[in-house]
């Protein structure tokens, strides 16, 4: 009986290996190209089959019961687009990814968002749902590894191209640029051209208010610096960033992210302040003279709500002092005080 002969090779391996060597040919003719896509001066020879397998706009182009003249002749020109858009379109079917193409002046972080805005209505407009997902994952990264100082200045374009390239059904795009604006609002609504672009946009306003509103209700989150270990508490409506090394947080460096690990975090905090209070009374020496402050009887719980309540109404509490109150406040409730 003949021995059968094992075949190593994966027919999904060797497809997808050769159509990552014909985009890096530069989409040239050669035997297995059958269409030709026109744009910008450019001709681009692709397959039928890889454009029409993942991209509903080529399967209807291409489909024969459709009645299409790209079907008979196997040429499709999309002179009405951006060649850099067609061009990203076409390197995602073949390469399942994409990179940024930036000209002239045009670098840093916030124009590499408007490319991700761009593609993200590509994948849209050509029905390519995949290609919206990896561009809405490539803006959230930029984003989110942008400090506010690079882009604050030129983040209106940001806004102006999403509002202008996104229907009002797909909410994506811009609940991740609201939310961002509402975390920096100190700063983005100091800038004029942000103020007039929110202006011009029907709207804009209202959901920005409703996202800072949201943004200063959250309860605090714990960060740990990977620069330095220091960990410390950052309120919400802020920018966090490092009190030691400086260095601007991340979502990647947040430790807590729920009020009840909050609390018990600064409960922990505060159980050791207390322990070092005893400590320091126990090693207070009797019958000493010592200082005035230390023979003084403690504050009671209600003169210490009182004058927190006052550094609130005055504007001049901090987040601290507001966990503190709140701490006094569950204590009494406890011990059937009334503050």
């Amino acid at each position: 009986m003949a021995s059968r002969r094992i075949v190593d090779d994966d027919p999904a391996v060797d497809l997808k290996k050769g159509m990552l060597d014909h985009f890096n040919r530069g989409l040239r003719k050669d035997a297995s190209t059958d269409v030709i896509v026109f744009c910008g001066g450019h001709a681009f020879h692709v397959h039928r089959n890889i454009l029409t397998w993942q991209c509903k706009f080529f399967r209807n182009a291409f489909n024969p019961a459709l009645g299409f003249k790209e079907a008979i002749s196997g040429e499709i020109e999309m002179n009405d687009d951006y060649h850099d858009n067609v061009f990203a379109l076409l390197e995602y079917l073949y390469t399942y990814d994409y990179k940024v193409v930036l000209y002239g002046e045009e670098r840093g972080p916030v124009a590499e968002l408007r490319f991700h805005v761009r593609i993200y209505a590509t994948g849209d407009r050509y029905d390519v749902p995949k290609l919206k997902s990896l561009a809405l994952a490539k803006f959230k990264n930029t984003l989110e590894h942008s400090r506010i100082h690079e882009v604050e200045d030129t983040f209106y374009k940001v806004l102006r191209d999403i509002y202008k390239t996104t229907p009002d059904t797909d909410r994506s795009l811009r609940d991740i640029v609201l939310q961002f604006c509402a975390s920096h609002s100190n700063i983005v609504l100091g800038k004029r051209k942000f103020v007039k672009t929110m202006d011009k946009i029907p709207g804009s306003w209202k959901e920005v208010c409703r996202n800072i509103l949201e943004v200063v209700n959250e309860d605090p989150k714990l960060y740990k610096c990977s620069n330095c270990g220091l960990s410390d508490e950052c309120c919400s409506a802020c920018e966090p960033f490092c009190n030691n090394c400086g260095r601007v947080f991340s979502s990647e460096d947040i430790v807590v992210d729920s009020d009840e690990d909050s609390d018990s975090s600064f409960e922990g905090l505060i159980n050791h302040s207390q322990t070092q209070s005893a400590d320091q009374h126990i090693a207070r020496p009797r019958g000493g003279a010592g200082r005035a402050q230390d023979m003084a009887p403690p504050p009671t719980s209600t003169t210490a709500h009182q004058e927190l309540t006052l550094r609130e109404a005055s504007g001049q509490s901090s987040l601290e002092d507001r966990l503190r109150k709140r701490r006094l406040v569950e204590s009494n409730t406890d011990n059937g005080d009334l503050l």
